[in-house]
């Protein structure tokens, strides 16, 4: 599964927009979407926290989407 669609699935779970996301993780709209279109490719580490934050996510679920080959050394 690729990250966008972990992360869609979450914002689904909590009702919320990427717009909604964007707002709580004070990241601007087009820059999520650029990411979102990427795949997620290039996020710096200090969004993942924000956008973990703002979906509450768990470390599991962080290292799940964020870094799938660590998760499963």
């Amino acid at each position: 599964m690729d990250v966008t669609l972990k992360l869609k699935s979450k914002m689904v779970l909590l009702n919320m927009s990427l717009e909604e996301l964007a707002k709580q993780a004070d990241i601007s709209r087009a820059t999520l979407y650029r990411w979102f279109n990427d795949n997620c490719r290039a996020v710096p580490l200090e969004s993942v926290r924000k956008i973990s934050e703002a979906l509450r996510l768990t470390k599991d679920e962080v290292l799940d989407i964020f870094l799938p080959n660590y998760s499963q050394m």
